[in-house]
């Protein structure tokens, strides 16, 4: 299933990772283990934030995906359900036959 996941990382553990270099390494690493169709990286709230659009072939690859920024980050990670234009023409066609 394609899904949005968007980071955002706490100031102490962004400031500490822009500094030792490990920020870019895990996007880097995080980039070649899920192969995202999409990565974008923007201020959100006043914090660092990424959003990843991955596809998980099983819903028990979620805490292997998230653990990876829960535990090198602090980040606080949301997993939502994403569709294509596709994607949703497909589900609209079968509504209301």
């Amino acid at each position: 299933m394609r899904c949005a996941v968007q980071v955002t990382i706490p100031h102490e553990e962004g400031n500490a990772a822009m500094k030792s270099g490990k920020l870019g390494e895990m996007m880097g690493s995080f980039a070649a283990k899920w192969h995202p169709e999409a990565m974008y990286f923007f201020p959100k709230g006043g914090h660092r934030s990424a959003l990843m659009i991955v596809n998980m072939e099983d819903s028990s690859q979620l805490p292997a995906l998230a653990e990876t920024f829960f535990m090198g980050l602090n980040a606080d990670v949301e997993v939502m359900p994403a569709m294509t234009m596709d994607d949703l023409k497909k589900g609209l066609a079968g509504i209301g036959k």
